[in-house]
């Protein structure tokens, strides 16, 4: 089971913005692992986020029952981790970590789009 999320910048990870995607995929991440229920912690080890390609970032867990204990399944109830750790992630309280993480990233970008000659 896996989450993506996109932006249409093509500067890369390495650059602002990308490493924005990269702060935040890790914060839901840790917090998804944070919320994850434990019986023998494969499913808390397997989560695990990164970057898909220069604007996409994804948010996982790698075993094969990841999906039935987020949605539930048959007499069993759901027990969601991850999308939890998304709506923390992006509701704090106090502001949005999502937001905090991709303005500072866009800040970084266009900061170095000013200093470099064309």
């Amino acid at each position: 089971m896996s989450g993506y999320f996109t932006t249409g910048d093509p500067s890369g990870y390495k650059d602002g913005l990308g490493i924005g995607i990269l702060k935040v995929a890790t914060k839901i991440q840790n917090q998804a692992k944070a919320l994850c229920p434990v019986d023998t912690g494969r499913l808390r080890n397997s989560i695990e986020s990164g970057m898909i390609d220069k604007e996409t970032g994804y948010i996982g867990a790698n075993t094969e029952y990841a999906t039935a204990i987020e949605f539930g399944y048959k007499k069993k109830p759901a027990q969601p981790y991850l999308r939890p750790a998304v709506n923390i992630v992006q509701n704090p309280g106090t502001g949005s970590q999502v937001g905090d993480a991709l303005n500072l990233g866009m800040r970084k970008t266009l900061r170095n789009k000013k200093t470099r000659k064309v």
